[in-house]
Order: structure tokens, then C-alpha cells, then sequence
């Protein structure tokens, strides 16, 4: 668990700043991509400087995050649970994509005979995570990470 412990408090700083665990430093508009994803949108809600391959992710799956997050998730080269848990950082608190991450993954688990009690500690894995991104994320100003913030301010700055 102390492991476990110090991964998450990790991630976090990580996440805190934009970086995901491979080291990638999201730019500003995939950070929101990220956020959006799911949200019903049109192309005046489109970020500056987003690429069409994540516009149309977030526009094919409108009102469904889920599947987005995948997607997102083999662009990034992270998990979906990885982009799901930045979600709860910096989402809003009524999201829904980690418990639907949760239960695919379980899904596939059990499907692959994955031992029941290896589960059960996924689960409850997941859950102290989520707890911890909640009392983190009541401390954090604004709406994107700090360094993520300076890109918007350099860019509107070139303009």
C-alpha cells in the first residue's frame, strides 16, 4: 500500500502540472479535450489550436464519455484509467467515466479469470484514489494546471 501511496501522491503532482505518467505534457487544448469529452458541443466550442483527429473524438461521442476516454487514453499512450482519474482532478465532480472505466475493467478481469479477491482490492484501490483526487482537487484554482495556464497566456501574447 505505501507504494500505492506514493504512486498516487505522484501522479497527482504530475497531473497537477498537465504531465500524465509517460512524461507527456498535455498542451492546453488537449487538456481541455480531455475535459470536454462527452460534453454536447458544436464548433464554436472548439479549443484554438486542437487538432481534427481530437475534434472529432469529441464530437462522435457526444453525451457518451466513455469511449472517448479510450480513445483519448491509446493517443496519449496511457490508460483509461489514467485519463479518467485526470478527469476527477480536474473535471467536474459529478463525472461519471471513472466508475465506467472501473466496470469494464472488472469485466475484463473476471472474463480472464482474474481471482475475485484481486478485484475486490482494484476496487477499493480505485476508490481511496478517488477520495484523495477529491480532497486534492478542493485545493487547486482555476481550471487547468498552472503551467498549462502559461501556455494560453504566451500564445495570447504572440496574437
Amino acid at each position: 500500500m505505501a507504494d500505492s501511496i506514493h504512486n498516487l501522491e505522484q501522479s497527482i503532482l504530475e497531473w497537477k502540472k498537465g504531465r500524465l505518467s509517460n512524461g507527456r505534457l498535455l498542451s492546453l487544448p488537449e487538456h481541455l479535450a480531455i475535459q470536454m469529452v462527452g460534453m454536447k458541443v458544436d464548433e464554436t466550442n472548439r479549443p484554438a489550436g486542437l487538432d481534427n483527429f481530437m475534434w472529432k473524438i469529441i464530437e462522435g461521442v457526444q453525451l457518451d464519455a466513455l469511449p472517448g476516454v479510450e480513445q483519448l487514453a491509446k493517443k496519449f499512450e496511457v490508460s483509461a484509467l489514467e485519463i479518467a482519474f485526470y478527469r476527477q482532478l480536474w473535471g467536474p465532480a459529478d463525472d461519471e467515466v471513472l466508475p465506467g472505466v472501473v466496470y469494464r475493467r472488472v469485466l475484463v478481469s473476471r472474463r480472464n479469470s482474474v481471482p475475485e479477491p484481486i478485484i475486490q482490492d482494484f476496487r477499493k484501490e480505485v476508490n481511496h484514489w478517488r477520495v484523495q483526487l477529491q480532497s486534492v482537487r478542493s485545493g487547486i484554482e482555476g481550471d487547468v494546471p498552472d503551467g498549462l495556464a502559461m501556455q494560453s497566456t504566451e500564445e495570447s501574447a504572440k496574437n
